[in-house]
């Protein structure tokens, strides 16, 4: 079976996600033998490899993980979703800033949430939209204060 070579990009996601993993299973007291026996899943190996960002969890295993770690399962994979499917997400959740600077979950990963660059980008863009779209609102008022020749009841 050939093996595919992940891009540097995929691979520093998956580092992050096994970081994040790792603080998560840590905070909620398992060690990882204890998770992988939470998880019914024989070597704790695979649980390093996670954490290292060398595997991903399993798609049909990830309501198992989310619930051995106490988080909801939706939750859950929305936060690895982020690493593991990042096209998918931005797609998903491109007009959440909360959930692309991951502040949604601040209950669930304070301090895990750091802010990444790209997330900062796209919310100082939408800001500036939405300044720009206000001006614009005040513009058309005005213009049709000065077409009616009065302001219009409200």
């Amino acid at each position: 079976m050939a093996t595919s070579k992940l891009s540097p990009e995929t691979t520093a996601l998956r580092q992050q996600c096994g970081r994040m993993i790792k603080e998560l299973r840590e905070k909620s007291g398992h060690s990882q033998r204890t998770i992988s026996a939470a998880l019914g899943v024989s070597v704790h190996t695979f649980v390093s490899q996670v954490e290292n960002g060398l595997a991903r969890i399993p798609p049909d295993q990830i309501t198992v993980w989310a619930r051995v770690l106490g988080i909801p399962p939706r939750d859950f994979t929305i936060m690895i979703m982020r690493y593991y499917e990042p096209y998918q997400f931005s797609i998903l959740f491109g007009d959440e800033p909360e959930v692309l600077d991951g502040s949604r979950f601040s209950d669930v990963q304070a301090p895990l949430v750091k802010k990444s660059p790209d997330a900062k980008a796209r919310l100082a863009a939408l800001e500036r939209a939405v300044t720009e779209l206000s001006g614009h609102v005040e513009e058309l008022k005005e213009m049709l204060v000065a077409a009616r020749g009065h302001a219009p009841v409200e």
